[in-house]
């Protein structure tokens, strides 16, 4: 009896024995599964902080807020400045008070009254679309889509201003006086076209473009009333760039074949090449009339701009050919020179 006992004992306390064994190596297990997971997500979590850590050292200074504001134009953007909307305008507006002999008048008025649209999509694709309010009806501003195939280069395909003269190529917020000179008489003005554009935006410049009629604004240039085709082209180089001085020499052309027909009934184009006074709201002072049978313009117009602390001179002279169908041909000239001084200090950059 006494053996049978102890013989139960026995195993009893080897069966207790093996399965304490399995249960603590089930435990171990678990813990060593937990403590490899553990580790896992801890080794993600790095990695997900240093991928953190260089996407924010690779962006830009002032990318990290998402909207930002600029003179004239609220602007929302991504980091990495892949793409970009932005909403603006400008508001110029004139008063005057004139009397002479020729005429009496003053009065209020909107020279421009602007809003825009513009971005970035995949950072090398671009846009404007621009309207003009201070008409008696909305027209349609300088508006195109862009790409930039190069770092320096870049097309732009829509209603563009053609590449043509100093002043011509400059914004309207950024003249040396209120008016633009008489030398407008010829100069090309927005025209649906094809432009590219080479600069490197301190030294040089090369831009030319074909283009075809102003077809919503026909009349708003002084080309007047064409139709037709363009090509234009403007080339300038600073061979002086400094903070305080520099020196802009340039040289545009431009060969328009304005031969055409008005409607199925053929009558033809007429050309009314005029200009106002430099005064926005004043009539037309210098005009040819009404000229037919034109067959093609030609345009070239040097240009020379000097600058020196807060001084500024410059002049542009511009040489025009309208050649009719039967072979007369009408030569006209207009040059302009100014000079100006900023007292908030240096001339801006041209």
């Amino acid at each position: 009896m006494y053996t049978r006992l102890v013989s139960a004992a026995f195993i009893f306390a080897v069966f207790m024995g093996t399965g304490a064994s399995v249960r603590a190596d089930t435990v171990t297990d678990r813990i060593d599964r937990l403590e490899h997971e553990l580790a896992v997500l801890r080794s993600e979590l790095a990695r997900r902080d240093e991928l953190a850590e260089q996407k924010k050292a690779d962006a830009k200074p002032g990318q990290e807020s998402a909207v930002s504001f600029s003179p004239g134009k609220l602007e929302i953007k991504t980091a990495d400045g892949n793409f970009s909307a932005g909403i603006g305008g400008n508001i110029q507006f004139d008063g005057y008070s004139l009397d002479s002999k020729q005429f009496s008048k003053s009065g209020t008025g909107f020279r421009r009254a602007r809003l825009f649209l513009n971005g970035t999509v995949y950072k090398d694709w671009s846009y404007l679309l621009q309207v003009d309010f201070a008409g008696n009806a909305p027209l349609l501003a300088t508006s195109y889509i862009a790409y930039r195939f190069a770092p320096q280069t870049m097309v732009y395909a829509g209603y563009p201003m053609e590449p043509f003269g100093l002043q011509n190529s400059m914004s309207n917020a950024a003249t040396l006086f209120m008016e633009k000179p008489l030398t407008g008489l010829l100069w090309p003005g927005n025209a649906m076209g094809v432009n590219l554009r080479h600069s490197d935006g301190k030294s040089y410049g090369l831009n030319g473009g074909i283009f075809s009629i102003d077809p919503v604004n026909p009349t708003r240039t002084g080309l007047g009333d064409t139709t037709g085709w363009a090509v234009t082209g403007r080339g300038w180089g600073a061979p002086v760039n400094e903070v305080d001085s520099s020196v802009h020499v340039g040289l545009s052309g431009s060969y328009r074949n304005v031969a055409g027909y008005r409607d199925k009934s053929r009558k033809p184009y007429k050309h009314d090449f005029g200009t106002r006074a430099e005064v926005a709201n004043l009539p037309i002072v210098l005009a040819t009339g009404p000229l037919t049978d034109v067959d093609h313009i030609g345009l070239i117009g040097p240009e020379l701009a000097v600058s020196h602390g807060p001084f500024e001179l410059e002049g542009e002279y511009l040489l025009g050919w309208v050649n009719f169908r039967n072979g007369r041909r009408v030569k006209v000239e207009s040059g302009y020179v100014e000079a100006g001084a900023f007292l908030r200090g240096r001339a801006p950059s041209l």
